[in-house]
C-alpha cells in the first residue's frame, strides 16, 4: 500500500471514529470477528462491538424442528466433524454438536441468541437467508417476530439472492430487506430496478470489485442503500469508501 492510500486508510479511520461524522460509513464485519473466533458464533459477534466496527452479518437457517439456527454451511461436516444436515439439527440438541476451533469450543447459536446480543450492543446486524432455494416463509415470519421482539427493526436488514425469498420479506411493512447480486453494471440496474420497484432498502453486491461508481449513483438516485457484500483488502475499502457506500462488510481487520 502506497502513502497516498496509508492516508487516505487514516482518514477513514478518524471519519468512523469521530461521533456524528458525515463520512462516517458502518463497517459490519461478515459473519463477525471469524478471523478470531469461530464466524457465525456468539464469540465473534460479541468481538464485533466498538473498536470502529457497527456491527455483523449472520447466516441463518430453519430447521425441521421450526428452529433458527445461525450458520454457512449446510452440512454440519466441516464444523462439527458430523456428516449430517444442520436443518436435521434442532435448537435443544445442537449443545452435542459443538464447532471444536483451536483450543475453543463454540456452540451454534440460535438467531434469537444472536439478536439478544445485537439488542445488548445495539449492533447493526445483517441476517442472511441461507437455504437450497426459497426459504420457509414460517421461518421467515419467526424472523421477523424476533426481529420484533428484540426492537431491531431499525438496526437489522434480511436479505437474500433469492427474490422469491425477499418478496415475503417484504410483506411486512415494519421490516427491511435487501436484495444480493453478482455482476457488473449491467446487473446492478437490473437488481436496483427490481429492489426499486419492491421499495426494498438495501442493494448488496457480491464482489466488492464490480461495484462500480454508476451503480452506486444509481442506486442513490433510486433512494437505495448500496454496498458490497464482502470485501477483503484495504486498498478496496478505501475505494469504496470514496464512492460513498452506505455500509461496507468486511472480512479484514483494520
Amino acid at each position: 500500500m502506497n502513502i497516498r492510500s496509508l492516508f487516505l486508510l487514516a482518514g477513514i479511520i478518524l471519519a468512523q471514529a469521530a461521533p456524528g461524522s458525515s463520512k462516517a460509513i458502518p463497517l459490519i464485519n461478515h459473519r463477525g470477528q471469524w478471523r478470531t473466533f469461530q464466524e457465525n458464533t456468539l464469540e465473534a459477534f460479541q468481538a464485533s462491538t466498538g473498536n470502529l466496527v457497527d456491527g455483523f452479518e449472520c447466516d441463518v437457517r430453519y430447521t425441521k424442528s421450526g428452529d433458527l439456527l445461525v450458520h454457512h454451511n449446510e452440512s454440519l461436516l466441516k464444523t462439527c466433524g458430523q456428516d449430517m444436515s444442520i436443518t436435521d439439527l434442532s435448537a435443544e440438541d445442537r449443545t452435542s454438536f459443538p464447532i471444536i476451533r483451536g483450543d475453543r469450543t463454540y456452540i451454534i447459536p440460535t438467531l434469537e441468541e444472536v439478536l439478544q446480543l445485537a439488542k445488548k450492543n445495539d449492533s447493526i446486524i445483517y441476517i442472511h437467508l441461507k437455504s437450497k432455494g426459497t426459504f420457509s416463509p414460517e421461518g421467515i415470519a419467526k424472523i421477523v417476530d424476533l426481529v420484533r421482539k428484540y426492537e431491531l427493526q431499525e438496526k437489522a436488514v434480511i436479505f437474500s439472492s433469492n427474490r422469491p425469498s425477499i418478496s415475503e420479506v417484504n410483506k411486512y411493512e415494519d421490516i427491511r430487506a435487501g436484495i444480493m447480486y453478482s455482476g457488473g453494471t449491467d446487473k446492478a440496474v437490473k437488481a436496483i430496478d427490481w429492489a426499486r420497484e419492491n421499495t426494498l432498502y438495501a442493494v448488496y453486491c457480491l464482489y466488492s470489485e464490480d461495484l462500480t461508481e454508476e451503480a452506486v449513483s444509481y442506486a442513490h438516485d433510486q433512494n437505495l442503500k448500496i454496498g458490497p457484500y464482502f470485501l477483503k483488502t484495504r486498498a478496496e475499502l478505501i475505494r469504496l469508501w470514496l464512492l460513498h457506500v452506505d455500509f461496507i462488510m468486511k472480512d479484514l481487520d483494520l
